[in-house]
């Protein structure tokens, strides 16, 4: 049985160059790229740096701007939370007909609805939220309760 680690021809029957192989250990602070060696001798030498002039000392660096102060942030926008919860109520129980859980999410729906456009009436905010939370609910109520007739119906005709 061979060594699968053994280092094996390429795919073209051509061994890899020397310090390619696959059981190669680095030296303690790594392997070189072979033919990197050394840095190249010749007649270009990394020049020496400028000397330094005298009485020349660094400029001062620029201003930071410094922005002005802000106001503050505008006051948040008020919200109708219970005409935001009858909107998203009476959506729940329209997705969910078919289980008994959505005619009580649409009364509560309808209460939701009813509180928020009191109180759409004293702050003026709101006011198409809870108008559509009403609708979506009261149209969950009307088809839950037509349902419920319907399959009343089916059941009694079936016996």
């Amino acid at each position: 049985m061979s060594n699968p680690y053994q280092q094996q021809p390429g795919p073209y029957g051509q061994q890899p160059p020397p310090g390619y192989g696959p059981n190669q250990a680095p030296g303690p602070y790594g392997a070189q790229q072979p033919g990197y060696a050394h840095p190249p001798q010749g007649p270009y030498q990394t020049p020496p740096p400028y000397p330094v002039q005298p009485g020349y000392q660094t400029p001062p660096p620029y201003p930071v701007p410094v922005p002005p102060p802000y106001p503050g942030a505008p006051a948040p926008a008020q919200q109708n939370n219970p005409a935001v919860a009858s909107v998203a109520l009476g959506a729940v129980a329209l997705a969910g007909m078919c289980f008994f859980p959505a005619l009580l999410l649409s009364m509560v729906g309808l209460g939701l609805g009813v509180v928020g456009l009191g109180r759409a009436r004293s702050t003026g905010v709101g006011r198409g939220a809870a108008i559509g939370g009403l609708v979506l609910n009261s149209v969950g109520v009307l088809v839950l309760i037509g349902l419920s007739v319907f399959y009343a119906l089916a059941y009694k005709n079936r016996l």
